[in-house]
């Protein structure tokens, strides 16, 4: 999620506050969903946390808009309507019910999952989908790195992978680390942008 949150603040400035905070809440979404799949793996707990956090993300945004009212409700309100948020909403858990069925790194690791998932996002806030998307594709850029192979075309069985690392290594510790520490200041420092301090 770190480097998610980091890759889309650091290639997208936002234009505003509400962006800023919809935008970064879009790229953590977007940065660990495709692991929801892991539930058909090695361990259904790991599933069960991606879930908490896309949970704790929203209800995180609900805290914000409440507490500083960065007009987050009006900005959602203001550029959809009802029937395509519940259309939206819907899709998207639809694919992620299906690619939650799927092999750990096939479908949510495949640019179709990429491409299914964004769209949802984007008939639900256009401004924040590439947000999402550029999270997205650095899970799969980091996941790339690792041993086992990304079935990026999926539906083909064919997996790519570099084979430099293993996803519980220490490079994978590392990017953590950097891309938290990414994460954070870009986010002050976009948030300067806003406000002087």
């Amino acid at each position: 999620m770190a480097v998610g949150v980091a890759s889309s603040l650091l290639l997208l400035p936002p234009s505003n506050i509400q962006e800023l905070v919809l935008g970064t809440g879009a790229a953590a979404v977007g940065a660990v969903i495709s692991d929801i799949d892991v539930g058909t793996s090695d361990s259904h707990k790991e599933a069960d946390k991606i879930i908490a956090v896309f949970v704790l993300i929203v209800a995180a945004m609900i805290a914000v808009e409440y507490i500083w009212h960065l007009g987050l409700y009006n900005k959602i309100v203001r550029n959809t309507n009802t029937e395509r948020i519940v259309m939206a909403v819907a899709g998207f858990l639809l694919i992620c019910a299906f690619g939650k069925e799927q092999p750990h790194r096939s479908f949510m690791h495949s640019f179709l999952g990429l491409v299914s998932l964004t769209g949802c996002v984007t008939v639900f806030l256009p401004m924040v989908a590439p947000y999402f998307a550029v999270a997205f594709l650095s899970h799969l850029a980091i996941d790339f790195l690792n041993k086992r192979g990304l079935k990026l075309l999926f539906p083909i069985k064919k997996g790519f992978s570099l084979d430099l690392c293993s996803s519980k290594g220490l490079i994978n510790r590392c990017l953590l680390g950097i891309g938290t520490v990414a994460s954070v200041g870009l986010f002050i420092f976009r948030l300067g942008d806003f406000y002087l301090w």
